[in-house]
């Protein structure tokens, strides 16, 4: 209840004292008022914030009704707080999968990758160095035939060379079933 300031002084003080020597009796009758000892306890720590923080109240005649009015109020307003989030159950997330990789699986990647670096360390510096080009730098065949000095004929076939013999390193020289 705020009026003017006809006291000396705000009656801050004074609320947090009552607050503190009342604090079981406010508990209880807010906990049987919200069914929770827990929203009741919650909503008098946060009265005693507001109360040791906020501007000064003046003129309070009954300290333990204002109390029980301002407990009951917050506890209101974190219930429609809580009322606007939306709670996701955990058992919702159980059935998301999951992005990581099988370990099985990084495991075979990298021994492929380990058998393809090694299928192109086999190839003669050119067959290498033009399949690099095209694959890796993403370079076009006038372009690697330019480096290279050589016809973009050449360079299609050494290119073919490089891939048949990484497909096979690789065991996918094998014809696709249908």
């Amino acid at each position: 209840m705020h009026a003017g300031k006809g006291d000396d002084a705000p009656s801050n003080g004074r609320l947090l004292a009552v607050l503190n020597s009342e604090y079981s009796v406010l508990r209880d009758r807010l906990a049987l008022r919200l069914s929770s000892s827990d929203e009741a306890g919650e909503a008098l720590d946060e009265a005693w914030l507001r109360l040791e923080t906020g501007g000064p109240l003046w003129n309070i005649r009954t300290p333990r009704s204002y109390l029980f009015r301002m407990a009951l109020n917050l506890a209101s307003n974190a219930r429609r707080k809580a009322a606007r989030q939306i709670a996701v159950p955990d058992i919702v997330f159980l059935d998301l999968p999951d992005s990581a990789p099988d370990p099985e699986i990084v495991a075979l990647d990298r021994d492929e990758e380990s058998r393809m670096w090694a299928g192109l360390d086999a190839l003669p510096e050119r067959h290498k160095g033009v399949f690099l080009a095209r694959w890796r730098d993403e370079m076009s065949l006038a372009e690697i035939a330019s480096k290279f000095g050589m016809h973009p004929r050449s360079v299609q076939k050494d290119l073919a060379r490089a891939e048949k013999h990484l497909r096979r390193v690789l065991g996918r020289d094998r014809p696709r079933p249908r």
